[in-house]
């Protein structure tokens, strides 16, 4: 559980909240996706409702649990796209595997860093 947290807050996730007798994490990472151009021709076009992209939030909840003699570790993302004004536009479940391929590849490094005290 502890190199999964290091792994979430290494990509600058902010843990929300964490229950080691549950195995559960949770974090948010916030993520600036403006487009100048499209924020000017929003506000040139539609003045003080001009509605466009801002940031997106990236959430993450990680479920560690023991498996024998090693762990299970159950995690999943996903992406709020939200706008200028606080208001969600999208929202999906990031399934890119690459995406959590590259996360535990950081995990299991966390962990031999771990075990070799290094």
């Amino acid at each position: 559980m502890k190199a999964v947290l290091n792994v979430l807050q290494d990509d600058g996730y902010i843990v929300k909240n964490a229950s080691v007798d549950l195995g559960l994490l949770s974090a948010t990472k916030e993520v600036s996706v403006v487009d100048n151009g499209e924020a000017f021709w929003m506000t040139f076009l539609a003045g003080q409702n001009a509605r466009y992209k801002k940031n997106s939030i990236i959430e993450a909840t990680a479920n560690v649990s023991e498996f024998g003699k090693d762990s299970r570790v159950r995690v999943n993302f996903q992406m709020k796209v939200m706008d200028n004004a606080g208001n969600v536009m999208d929202v999906r479940q990031i399934d890119d595997g690459k995406f959590y391929e590259d996360f535990f590849a950081k995990v299991d490094k966390g962990i031999f860093i771990q075990k070799e005290k290094l």
